[in-house]
């Protein structure tokens, strides 16, 4: 059997990667700062600029390009979108397309793949037009239209794969097909540390919101119980969303609305479901907590100290520092609290996406919203993403 022979060869900028002399992908690097270090590794090259950078890939040469990025408008494959050049950041209902989930890796059917380090700042573009590209604002209150985030290829797309960034770094990772490049890439993406909980993934995870919205009580989220178990369907996990507290922020039932949460726990443990409640990390100025977390410097900041407001879908609010480890101490001991109150098994982590920090505009830069995590052994729902 013939041995797979694999080459890169940068020439005055121009990029080629070959498989046993047939091309499989071509670029151009940015030769500024002269140009980016390569070091060879198992399975490809690694390449990195001394600064500013921007490199292109040609789509065209490979083939079809998959993986990367959840959009709005989801097209496969990737060449068939127009997206226009944009921070590689998580979004609610992203300005040009992006959305929840995104990965820096975008793999050919040549058996070419491209993986950017994740711990750096990252601009990319996907075949972006050359004459119309659509651009818009970010906006919670009247989004672009969805087809047009990002727009579908109309002719005019520049069938080019760009990547941009200070000290910009990633890998070319090769394989005899697509398959091999993708396991190529795994090797440097790892795997899931655990495994969640079986229950969460054996029956559906029942939402207040998809009924009720923000119209919930104790008695509706019991009747609602009661109709799920009279229709014979299945049942694992009731997850109680917006709006159970009297103000966000704070993690307290609305006692209007609850005026017996254990209770209403207990009887919904009784009927075979666990129970979980909607938390964010945003603090609006009304409620308790926002006195405790600006005294105390758990707020996102601006450049002069000061805690920033922001717009989230419900309003003005402030954004816990996920970045301060005494204030998320505080804001586990919170959760803990409430769960040993209410009997409580877990949490819903919504808005993890880091456009909300990227809003803050000269704001100190978050961690990873990724140590939002739930007390050990309680259960959780996540709409929560790693840039």
């Amino acid at each position: 059997m013939l041995q797979t022979h694999f080459t890169l060869e940068i020439q005055n900028g121009d990029l080629s990667v070959y498989r046993n002399g047939a091309v499989i992908l071509r670029g151009r690097v940015d030769l500024r700062g002269g140009g980016p270090s390569v070091s060879q590794e198992a399975h490809g090259w690694r390449i990195e600029h001394p600064g500013q950078a921007q490199d292109i890939f040609h789509l065209r040469t490979s083939g079809h390009w998959f993986g990367g990025l959840e959009l709005i408008n989801q097209l496969w494959p990737l060449e068939k979108a127009m997206l226009d050049a944009s921070p590689l950041i998580t979004s609610d209902n992203g300005p040009q397309g992006l959305s929840g989930i995104l990965t820096p890796l975008w793999l050919a059917s040549s058996g070419a793949a491209i993986l950017a380090e994740g711990d750096q700042e990252l601009h990319i573009s996907v075949n972006r037009s050359n004459t119309n590209q659509p651009t818009f604002a970010w906006s919670l209150d009247q989004p672009a239209p969805p087809h047009q985030r990002p727009p579908a290829d109309d002719g005019t797309g520049d069938r080019l794969l760009q990547l941009s960034g200070p000290g910009l770094r990633y890998r070319l990772l090769v394989g005899d097909d697509a398959v091999e490049a993708w396991r190529a890439c795994l090797r440097h993406l790892g795997h899931p540390p655990s495994v969640p909980p079986e229950a969460l993934w054996r029956a559906p995870i029942w939402t207040t919101w998809a009924r009720f919205k923000m119209f919930i009580t104790q008695e509706r989220i019991i009747e609602f119980a009661d109709e799920i178990i009279a229709h014979g369907y299945p049942h694992g996990v009731m997850e109680v969303d917006d709006k159970w507290q009297t103000c966000y922020g704070d993690l307290v039932f609305d006692p209007a609305r609850f005026p017996a949460p254990r209770a209403m726990i207990d009887a919904l443990h009784q009927r075979g479901f666990a129970v979980t409640c909607w938390v964010m990390p945003f603090i609006n100025p009304d409620a308790q907590n926002f006195t405790i977390a600006r005294r105390r410097g758990y707020l996102q900041r601006q450049a002069d100290g000061s805690p920033r407001s922001l717009r989230w879908w419900q309003g003005e609010g402030y954004l816990l520092d996920v970045a301060n480890a005494e204030a998320m101490e505080w804001f586990a001991h919170n959760l803990r609290a409430m769960q040993a109150a209410t009997g409580l098994d877990g949490f819903k982590f919504d808005a993890g996406e880091a456009i909300f920090a990227q809003e803050l505009e000269g704001a100190e830069k978050p961690g990873s919203s990724s140590q939002l995590l739930p007390p050990k052994g309680g259960s959780l729902e996540m709409r929560l993403k790693v840039a």
